[in-house]
């Protein structure tokens, strides 16, 4: 079997706060349509997708987590071995913005620091919804801009930012498209540290056994 041929599974865990999207990012994608229910309440979730890039075969095991407090311990319980977070808040929830500082990026940098993370802001086709900027003006609150969100994810080193829409399945596919992206990378460069450092201990190596083996000048 040809290396192009095989395939790989990576472990992509979705969190953020609750009401943020998430499960209707994952059904969306999973099934290509909106789903009937707008929320269902999610303790944790296992969705598999399998998806053809760059002429190779992969099959994205989703994990779906609840975001709420109560549930915290349940959720990092999720984390090991997780080869991409993508990191969801809403851009017409400022609260849920300003969590993924206070709140998500802690968490990952104490349970899962060295993994690639997406983040992703959802439900942009409520930025023009009349109603929404309604119950935001009430509250003093604008929705998230996209300059907000591309400046969010300079702050917490996110491989990339993107904007979806579940409801319009509006770049719901490239969110999921980038975590593989991602993950090759972050592959790539750990096999190319790996080879560096390879090189310089066989390079040690050969120096010490030159000194070892040197034979002795007889005009010293």
């Amino acid at each position: 079997m040809s290396k192009s041929s095989t395939i790989d599974e990576i472990k992509v865990v979705v969190i953020g706060d609750g009401y943020t999207g998430k499960t209707t990012l994952c059904v969306v994608y999973k099934d290509g349509q909106y789903p009937q229910d707008p929320y269902v309440p999610t303790i944790f979730e296992n969705y598999a997708a399998t998806v053809t890039l760059f002429n190779k075969k992969w099959i994205l095991n989703l994990f779906d987590s609840a975001g709420q407090e109560e549930y915290d311990q349940l959720r990092i319980m999720a984390y090991p071995n997780t080869d991409v977070f993508i990191l969801c808040f809403s851009v017409v929830d400022p609260d849920s913005y300003a969590n993924i500082l206070s709140k998500w990026i802690p968490e990952l940098n104490r349970y899962s620091s060295k993994v690639p993370v997406i983040l992703v802001g959802t439900k942009i086709d409520l930025r023009s919804d009349l109603t929404t900027l309604e119950q935001l003006t009430k509250k003093q609150q604008k929705p998230i801009t996209q300059n907000q969100g591309e400046y969010l994810a300079r702050l917490c080193s996110a491989k990339r930012y993107i904007e979806c829409s579940s409801m319009l399945n509006f770049n719901v596919r490239d969110v999921f498209d980038q975590a593989v992206h991602a993950h090759m990378m972050h592959l790539r460069r750990t096999q190319l540290n790996c080879s560096w450092i390879n090189s310089l201990i066989c390079c040690g190596s050969r120096r010490l056994n030159n000194k070892k083996h040197k034979i002795p000048n007889i005009h010293d």
